[in-house]
């Protein structure tokens, strides 16, 4: 009679108890912590932890059918990511990351992150891939409001904080601070406490004044732990560039992070759901474009090119001409805070200038925006001086005329375009040059002294002052152009570098 032979999958199994809808496995504890359903100490083996939630049960509660806990297995707040599992066969006995159990032979583990757990427990693990152990810190829904220097910051509620006394809770507050290059931080204000929760709902606004004219501005948002006898904790918390929030009004759920990555690392706007679907509203609302028209309209023929917000698309309209039709993503537009770029950029697109791309129609439907621009069948600059392998010619000298009257044109009405490079300039089928993508284009009007100090343009072709973070105006331009023609001519890069170091020097000589 031969034995049976022993499943490898696992060496040991726990017994689980299903508590109103919580998975309980009997679990050892170091520390003395609070029951969460009756808030009297557990100590030892007297206890069992939810596996999904890991909320404290005492066991005589259990015992007793006294449990009135629902059920939150939500630890993955807005923003998390979830963990993309791969069965992978191993040779040493291990235990598994979510119930502790040993594990034989197979195992899921994480491609990104690296947990391994049982086929068993991945229902279980919440959707934190990517984060680290100690930034497992909770996450924080603000909105906030700029208006004559003052901005406000309306704190809503945490989900999920990290526990910091030794009831399993903590005595979570937010406090704001803001940091200008002359004064450096400043303390502003703080909510009120909230006792024994590890998901407080504030509903406070707190209130900040912010130096538009400071390109170093940032805002500093915490969360404390009140410490009584002590100095308060520090649970987590995030910065934001007050240039940022100037721009575009944040609205959505923040991860905390660590003191140092806190202070030191700004982290982007997000929009929550609400917010974005009112700027799909206002997108919808907008009078400039034409109404009646639809992609439809238009034999589609192939893509010309693609990137972040869409792609570029060689149609023929109803007139059975040849155009370039530009297909923008309206879930990316609004997402990346871009909205008011993508409106600018038409806005320009359509002044009449002979030495810039053609703009016939803009339109949109549920899911997308559209430009319907000037077709330049040759291609790019760049695409010619490739094809002629670097032999300039008349059309070179040409579309460099033509590029610095289009330039010329742009600043005449405060407009600075931020990235002139070859590939920007298009040949249509009479060798006309013609300059293009405006989505980094900014107007200056606004701006008492004419100048801006965002970070953006393509590597290479970017200002020194660009690099050291300085206002700049519209002769930043023109050390692109300049950059543009030596490259071409002399068959070099100006600069190899990664930073602006190298930039500070050659301006220097």
């Amino acid at each position: 009679m031969t034995k049976p032979k022993r499943s490898r999958d696992k060496i040991r199994k726990r017994s689980v108890r299903s508590v109103r809808g919580h998975e309980c496995n009997d679990t050892m504890l170091k520390l003395p912590l609070f029951c969460d359903n009756c808030d009297e100490f557990i100590f030892g083996n007297d206890a069992y932890r939810c596996r999904a939630c890991n909320v404290i049960i005492h066991k005589p509660c259990i015992s007793k059918e006294k449990v009135n806990l629902g059920v939150d297995h939500g630890r993955a707040a807005e923003g998390s990511t979830v963990h993309e599992y791969r069965e992978r066969v191993v040779k040493n006995p291990a235990q598994c990351d979510q119930c502790g159990v040993l594990y034989e032979n197979k195992v899921f583990h994480c491609a990104h992150c690296g947990i391994r757990a049982h086929k068993d427990c991945l229902n279980f693990i919440p959707s934190t891939c990517g984060m680290a152990g100690d930034q497992l810190r909770g996450t924080l829904r603000i909105t906030t409001y700029f208006d004559d220097n003052r901005l406000t910051v309306h704190v809503h509620e945490a989900k999920h904080i990290t526990a910091m006394d030794v009831n399993g809770k903590s005595d979570p507050y937010v406090k704001i601070s803001s940091y200008h290059k002359a004064g450096g931080w400043s303390d502003g204000s703080k909510t009120r406490t909230r006792k024994k929760t590890l998901n407080p709902n504030w509903n406070e606004k707190l209130v900040v004044f912010l130096d538009t004219d400071d390109s170093d501005c940032r805002v500093l948002i915490e969360v404390y732990d009140w410490d009584g006898f002590s100095d308060d904790d520090l649970i987590g918390g995030f910065s934001i560039s007050g240039n940022e929030l100037v721009k575009n009004s944040a609205d959505g759920w923040y991860r905390l992070l660590g003191k140092n990555e806190s202070v030191f690392y700004n982290i982007p706007v997000s929009y929550s759901k609400e917010k974005m679907a009112r700027i799909w509203e206002e997108m919808d609302d907008d009078e400039e474009d034409e109404s009646g028209v639809s992609i439809t309209d238009f034999k589609i023929q192939g893509s010309l090119s693609s990137g972040f917000f869409g792609q570029v698309l060689l149609a023929i309209n109803e007139e059975e001409e040849k155009v370039a039709v530009k297909v923008m993503s309206k879930y990316k537009v609004a997402s990346s805070g871009a909205t008011g770029d993508v409106f600018a950029e038409r806005d320009i697109i359509k002044l009449a200038s002979p030495h810039i791309v053609e703009l016939f129609r803009a339109f949109q439907d549920t899911e997308n925006l559209y430009f319907e621009l000037e077709l330049c069948e040759v291609g790019s600059l760049l695409d010619v001086y490739e094809f002629y392998e670097g032999e300039i010619s008349i059309l070179f000298y040409e579309a460099l005329q033509k590029t610095l009257c289009a330039i010329e044109f742009l600043h005449g009405i405060d407009v600075v375009h931020r990235d002139i490079k070859p590939g920007n300039i298009l040949i249509t089928s009479r060798l006309h040059a013609k300059l293009a993508d405006f989505n980094m284009s900014k107007n200056l009007s606004k701006s008492e002294d004419k100048k801006t100090a965002t970070l953006c343009g393509s590597h290479g072709y970017i200002a020194p002052e660009i690099y050291d973070g300085a206002r700049y105006g519209t002769k930043a331009d023109i050390w692109s152009f300049g950059v543009m023609i030596y490259e071409m001519t002399e068959k070099k890069l100006l600069i190899e570098a990664e930073d602006s170091s190298d930039l500070k020097e050659v301006c220097s000589v």
